[in-house]
């Protein structure tokens, strides 16, 4: 199977961009995986950009570890791998938080393929999209109560508890991880048209572009970034 990626990310109306993401391939056991990831630096919180690329920069090493480990594990040591990862990424914003008095949290979406399997898993209100036999899907379950009020995130001092999700893939089906700021102002239709259509890695970020820009010209506020994957053949 082909993996075809491409990404956006723009700081909105903010005066900084305190989204992180991540995209990550390579050959683990004679099988092509990728690490997908974006997080959001909560709103209103300060070094929200810390947050977040603590936990992406976290997931990085980990994916990098993994294909160097000479160790091949199934997909629910990967699983627990990778929650490992989230909960020390949360202990150690905690602990940041408890060194300066700042208070600073983010968002992750993630997925993690190798060949036909997928593993996602997610903390706050950052979403994944899955488009698979001409029908487009949100995977996770949003950790909000309404106008985007988390209540679930890394860190914060909070307590931190993944939901996670798991299938099985083939050609034709492609996701879209993005921040709330991107899907605040998206209709289900334009979702459907970023994903249904196989497309090159330039026209896709053609196609995330333009999206961007209408989310603008909504008069979105926030931070947006999205992030795509499609297989083809």
């Amino acid at each position: 199977m082909k993996y075809t990626t491409a990404y956006v990310t723009d700081k909105g109306k903010r005066n900084s961009n305190q989204d992180s993401l991540l995209i990550k391939k390579g050959e683990y056991f004679g099988k092509t995986c990728m690490l997908l990831a974006v997080a959001d630096g909560v709103g209103g919180l300060s070094d929200g950009e810390i947050a977040s690329g603590t936990v992406v920069n976290d997931l990085s090493e980990w994916f990098v570890r993994l294909l160097a480990s000479g160790k091949e594990k199934d997909i629910n040591a990967i699983c627990t791998e990778i929650q490992d990862v989230l909960s020390q990424a949360h202990t150690k914003i905690n602990t940041y938080i408890f060194n300066t008095g700042n208070q600073l949290g983010s968002t992750v979406v993630l997925v993690f393929i190798c060949e036909s399997r997928y593993i996602a898993i997610n903390v706050g209100d950052s979403r994944l999209y899955m488009f698979d036999s001409g029908a487009c899907r949100q995977i996770n379950v949003d950790d909000s109560c309404g106008n985007h009020v988390l209540t679930q995130c890394i860190g914060a001092r909070q307590n931190m508890q993944p939901h996670i999700y798991d299938g099985i893939i083939s050609e034709g089906v492609g996701f879209l991880l993005c921040s709330d700021g991107f899907y605040g102002k998206i209709e289900e239709s334009e979702i459907k048209d970023i994903l249904e259509q196989y497309r090159s890695k330039e026209d896709q970020m053609v196609v995330l572009e333009k999206y961007k820009n209408i989310m603008l010209s909504r008069e979105e506020k926030d931070n947006m970034t999205a992030v795509t994957l499609q297989i083809g053949n």
